[in-house]
């Protein structure tokens, strides 16, 4: 008997069996690419994203004939927007992004209600990514796709409504749509009605691991399914990853290291609600029952060092591509092992999750304190500080709001580099624990099916069951003080550069 977890995201989708103890079974990808169009519009074709979805299904079902699949459930990213007609089939592309687009449709829904009282709603601040300003667009600019769909609904619904159950939404889902009440959990009516948007054409909510069906038999014969397999409500792509490493407690974060980095706290009790607003810091709810997360999001990431792999170590990429080695690791190896001197502003890429409200998101980044001393290796681990220290900037806010981060799980890519964690564990000053799996999102989604499937009794236990620590990093208390005090600095600092580093870089833009 296995659990499957399926994981549909922008670019891929993920597959993976797993036994109800947590044992990974097989795990298979298939990818796909977003569509661009005219004036920053993102889609995607979801007859491509339903078959990628069936070939990964289908690879994993095959692996584990020997101990086939008893439940399953899907997590997804929440901001795309999927049509569906009034015969249950794609009723069109899948919206991921509108570009400047929205802007008309948040002013407004400002204008009408007030940035506090939507706050106060939905524990959100108006962002272009959320479904609201993109339903608003769809009524206004796409009338004939408009009427003809019955129903908007996220990947996670559209996967399990094509496999023959129910295109329900949870709440950690919901939470992403800007449409939902967060105290009543109920999609808001005040929220539709200054919008003008029917509450018809949304989802029924309910909890994650919610039964919602059975696959049916012809979609069970083409995946290799049982028809007797269940299908339980799955939740949003972050929440999902948390479930699956093992942050199930009020006081744990978890923490990603990959293209991006990511922290996403889980509390129980009602954070200082004025205070979060006032930081920018979102609240949504969690897939375990009475928690809830926020997340702060920088976008550099790991970007910061394929930047310096490509644009500084271009020999160095090359000879370890012909030799077959991780170029990464050759740099991550050239890092000292204490602080730098050096203070990074890590703004490559504009940073969200978090609302700044002192003069907007940066646009450029800076390396501050070059000497002609300073090693490729300092460098580096440089890099690495600049983005933590924007991730701890987040967290003293959080703590000022009320949450506190006692210990931290770490998933992704970067999550692999014994040097990586260190330094992460040393910046934040809190333990770092790393799973044995790096990509939990699909784990965390059969940890619903367990639950929902009567095979646990709830997800904490569940989770306690399955999820394995390898390895935990305690910060060293000589290194934490000099970054305690790095941060001071970087606070300083950052607002301080901010404008210098937007105007320069609007200058690029104009003679670009």
């Amino acid at each position: 008997m296995s659990l499957l977890g399926v994981d549909v995201g922008a670019g891929a989708c993920v597959a993976a069996a797993y036994t109800p103890e947590g044992a990974l079974l097989a795990q298979a990808q298939r990818d796909y690419h977003p569509i661009l169009g005219a004036q920053g519009v993102r889609e995607l074709d979801g007859h491509q994203v339903w078959a990628a979805v069936r070939e990964a299904i289908a690879a994993v079902a095959e692996e584990v004939r020997a101990d086939p699949v008893q439940a399953l459930s899907v997590s997804s990213i929440g901001e795309a927007l999927v049509p569906l007609g009034a015969d249950g089939r794609i009723a069109g592309r899948i919206l991921l992004d509108l570009g400047g687009q929205t802007r008309p449709y948040l002013e407004e829904v400002e204008r009408q209600l007030g940035v506090e009282r939507i706050y106060d709603l939905t524990r959100h601040l108006p962002g272009p990514l959320y479904w609201l300003p993109k339903l608003c667009w769809l009524r206004d600019k796409e009338p004939e796709s408009w009427s003809r769909t019955l129903l908007y609904v996220s990947l996670s619904g559209l996967v399990c409504s094509l496999l023959g159950g129910s295109s329900a939404s949870d709440y950690s889902l919901a939470s992403s749509t800007m449409l939902l009440d967060a105290v009543r959990r109920e999609w808001s009516r005040d929220m539709l009605a200054a919008c003008r948007l029917p509450v018809e054409k949304l989802p029924r909510l309910a909890p994650a691991a919610t039964p919602v069906g059975t696959v049916s038999p012809a979609v069970g014969r083409e995946v290799g399914l049982s028809p007797r397999t269940r299908l339980l409500l799955g939740g949003h792509t972050h929440a999902c990853q948390a479930l699956g490493a093992g942050v199930v407690h009020s006081g744990m974060a978890l923490y990603g290291l990959t293209s991006h980095a990511s922290m996403m706290p889980t509390f129980q009790a009602v954070p200082l609600i004025p205070l979060m607003r006032e930081h920018g810091l979102d609240t949504a709810f969690h897939v375990v029952p009475g928690l809830y997360t926020s997340r702060l999001h920088n976008p550099s990431g790991g970007l910061l060092l394929r930047w310096f792999r490509d644009q500084l170590a271009p020999l160095e990429r090359r000879l370890a591509q012909r030799r077959g080695a991780n170029p990464y690791d050759l740099l991550l190896s050239e890092m000292p092992e204490e602080p730098t001197d050096l203070l990074v502003l890590p703004h490559l890429a504009a940073a969200t999750g978090r609302h700044d409200r002192a003069g907007g998101p940066a646009s450029s980044g800076a390396v501050l304190g070059l000497t002609l001393g300073t090693t490729r290796g300092e460098i580096v681990r440089a890099l690495l500080e600049g983005m933590t220290l924007y991730l701890a900037e987040g967290q003293h806010a959080l703590e000022r709001s009320g949450v506190r981060v006692t210990s931290f799980r770490s998933v992704g890519e970067g999550s692999r580099s014994d040097a990586w964690q260190q330094l992460t564990a040393d910046v934040l000053g809190a333990p770092v624990e790393r799973p044995v799996h790096a990509e939990t999102a699909p784990l965390g989604a059969a940890l619903l099916a367990a639950v929902g499937g009567g095979l646990d009794a709830d997800l904490e236990g569940a989770a306690g069951a399955a999820v394995r620590v390898t390895r935990r990093y305690e910060p060293d208390a000589s290194r934490h003080a000099i970054y305690r005090e790095r941060l001071a600095l970087y606070r300083e600092v950052d607002p301080l550069l901010k404008p210098y580093l937007n105007r320069l870089r609007a200058k690029r833009r104009e003679s670009a």
